[in-house]
């Protein structure tokens, strides 16, 4: 009744497949995959896909993917890949969000405040944030005019186009008219190219949306 659970998003699948799959034979446990995405598919972003290394890749993948006692994915579109090309059954079990418990106007304001003494472009001051303020009697309210608050994650892996949104986010500001807020849009997450598109954003300010590349903590992502 033992298993392994390999959550795999392809980018080390060998030697890390074979390894896994050894493993659960050794001690008579079960291989369960959580497939993302291939490995294959992101070794050809480096190669020309006609290149021996990506078609050996491939088999590899293929291959162990096959002795898995279980597949899943987060998508229907993986589902229908895997059983097409490969012949693996794979259930899709799609991404919900946790159950997010409303943060009252002083809550955003001290998340906000205390996210700002390291990320500043989430506070004006010690008394304003991006969305609230405080008024005579120092209470936190929320600004009549405020920004929009977007929050993304990424790995910065070139398989997570980040100059999709790049795009739609320079769309918005060409569009932009007073009937429309002005965002803010916060980038969790680390990864190879995530210095690469802080030059970009650096080189190219947009004058209705700013973007700010960050590292939350488990607990603050639901709160933000």
């Amino acid at each position: 009744s033992s298993g392994i659970n390999a959550e795999y998003g392809g980018k080390t699948c060998i030697p890390v497949m074979a390894v896994v799959w050894f493993t659960c034979r050794l001690y008579g446990a079960r291989m369960i995959i959580d497939w993302h995405n291939y490995g294959y598919t992101i070794l050809g972003l480096k190669l020309p896909t006609t290149s021996p290394v990506v078609r050996a890749a491939r088999m590899f993948e293929r291959f162990f993917g096959r002795l898995a006692d279980e597949n899943f994915c987060v998508t229907n579109a993986m589902s229908h890949d895997l059983v097409k090309n490969w012949g693996i059954t794979a259930y899709a079990l799609h991404d919900r969000p946790c159950k997010k418990t409303k943060l009252s106007t002083s809550q955003k304001h001290d998340l906000l405040l205390r996210l700002g003494k390291q990320y500043p472009i989430l506070k004006e001051d010690e008394a304003t944030t991006i969305l609230t303020t405080t008024n005579a009697d120092g209470k936190p309210i929320k600004r009549t005019k405020r920004s929009a608050l977007i929050v993304s994650s990424t790995s910065w892996t070139p398989d997570e186009d980040f100059s999709v949104l790049l795009d739609a986010l320079r769309a918005y500001n060409s569009e932009w008219s007073e009937d429309f807020p002005d965002l803010v849009v916060a980038i969790t997450g680390n990864g190879p190219q995530k210095a690469y598109y802080q030059g970009l954003i650096r080189d190219s300010p947009l004058e209705h949306v700013q973007v700010v590349t960050c590292w939350l903590e488990p607990e603050d992502y639901p709160k933000l």
